[in-house]
Order: structure tokens, then sequence, then C-alpha cells
């Protein structure tokens, strides 16, 4: 597909399209996520995305109450991993976060996301079906639109805030806003 021609799928979004966009659950960031509701709904495994998800972008710390999010996840069972669009020169630095954090930090490499071949080598790690797997993420046109294209629960956080994004996210943000919430 022409690169003109998947900028106006997205841009005139038919329902198909509109639905591939719209995650099953929205939330202020990864603390306010119910993780037992996610149990008792099947879900048994949870993919992150790494920048403006589990920490702003190009940074490797954590918030306090995101790590908290994390560890309560793993008393109650979950599986858990990351999946970053990092391209290599950040790939030693998501290895280092997934030490720190106790889970892999996967590249998405060769394909990004929302390809669904990038989801692949996580749900793989994972373990689980696809029905049983969460992806979240703080990006439509990546998090979202490839969880649900693999047929992932996918759950929506906001963005931190000052996030400081690069321009190549700031400008898709700024379309997902306009066109999906």
């Amino acid at each position: 597909m022409h690169i003109l021609d998947k900028i106006s799928l997205y841009l005139i979004p038919d329902r198909a399209t509109r639905n591939l966009c719209t995650p099953n659950a929205t939330y202020s960031g990864i603390a306010d996520i119910s993780l037992w509701e996610l149990w008792c709904s099947g879900i048994r495994g949870i993919i992150f995305d790494r920048d403006g998800t589990l920490t702003r972008y190009h940074s490797s710390h954590v918030p306090d109450e995101i790590t908290k999010k994390l560890d309560e996840a793993r008393r109650i069972g979950f599986n858990m991993c990351g999946l970053s669009n990092a391209g290599k020169a950040r790939w030693s630095e998501l290895e280092k976060l997934g030490n720190e954090l106790g889970f892999p930090m996967l590249p998405s490499h060769p394909h990004a996301k929302p390809e669904p071949s990038a989801f692949f080598p996580a749900m793989d790690y994972l373990g689980h079906e696809p029905g049983q797997i969460a992806v979240v993420g703080d990006r439509i046109f990546t998090d979202i639109l490839g969880g649900n294209r693999v047929g992932a629960y996918t759950i929506l956080v906001d963005p931190f805030p000052n996030n400081c994004d690069p321009l190549k996210v700031r400008i898709p943000r700024w379309l997902e806003n306009r066109l999906y919430k």
C-alpha cells in the first residue's frame, strides 16, 4: 500500500478502521488500570509500550506509582513484557530497563507497530492466546491499532504530561486526538 493511501485511510476512516483504532478501555495512566477486572475477564498477559506509557520519552525512569502497579500485576499472576519501536541504537536501554522491571522489553524490529508481526515476539513470550493478552499504550496509531489487529484487548493510557514528545510523535498524536477521541 502506498504511503498516501495509508495516510488517507486514517484521515478519512471507514467504520472498520475506526473500530481498529478504538481501544477497549481508556485510563489516565497505568496506575489507574483495574488489574482485577482484567484478570476476571480472562486476561493473563500484558504487553506494555515503553515511551510515553512506562517512561517519558528517552527516559529510563519508571515512576513509583507504575512500579507499584507492576508489582501488583505480578502478585495477581500476570505475565508481562514490553514492546518498543525504539531503534537499534536504543536496544541496550531496553534491555537495561527490562532487567530493572523484571520482564523483557522487546524491540519490534524488523517490523514496527502497528504491523501485527511486530507483536508476535511479545505474544510468543507471554505464551497466551491473543484474547488473553492486553496491550497497554499511549498511541492510537501504533499500540491500539496494532493490538486490535492481532486480536488483543487494548488499553489506551494518557501520555505523561509535558512528555517532550519528538515531532514524529507530536504530529500523529495531534491527528489521533482530533480523529479518534
